[in-house]
């Protein structure tokens, strides 16, 4: 049975993470474990993840999980593009990241509001430039740089639906 289309949760509409709803949803929302997601940070549910890319009917959300790899650590799940870390999870790739560093500032103001870590830093990319190398973002400048794999940079997974 299919999930309301939009609901209401103390005067707060949320919305179902379907594809019917994909013109209302937009990066910088609040995802929650139920697969509806609202403007507004609602009280008593449990967040998931902060929508930080669409891409046709993919979701992309920022799961709050971040560490600090080296390119050993890292390089060995690399060019794997479904990387598990958990459930659903990925490794963006360059040109997500380049999609993400445009939409920044929206997806840090939500990020601080939510009290949840903000991409600030270098961040690995699942993408490789070269035979020894790897792309590596920076964030909130949004500045692509290479690298020889050497060095510890962070790793944040995002977690990915697509919606139909």
């Amino acid at each position: 049975m299919e999930m309301e289309q939009v609901k209401q949760n103390e005067g707060v509409s949320t919305i179902s993470l379907l594809a019917k709803n994909l013109p209302k949803i937009h990066i910088g929302q609040y995802w929650y474990d139920d697969d509806t997601c609202s403007d507004d940070l609602l009280e008593g549910k449990s967040l998931k993840a902060v929508i930080v890319l669409i891409r046709g009917q993919d979701i992309y959300g920022d799961i709050f999980s971040e560490q600090n790899a080296s390119a050993q650590d890292v390089y060995k799940f690399f060019p794997v593009r479904n990387f598990n870390l958990e459930k659903n999870c990925i490794v963006a790739d360059i040109r997500e990241m380049e999609l993400l560093a445009d939409e920044i500032c929206v997806v840090n103001k939500a990020l601080e509001k939510a009290k949840k870590p903000l991409w600030q830093g270098y961040y690995w990319t699942d993408s490789d430039c070269g035979c020894y190398e790897t792309w590596i973002k920076v964030f909130p400048e949004g500045k692509t740089k290479r690298s020889e794999r050497r060095g510890n940079y962070k790793l944040r997974p995002l977690i990915r639906k697509q919606v139909l």
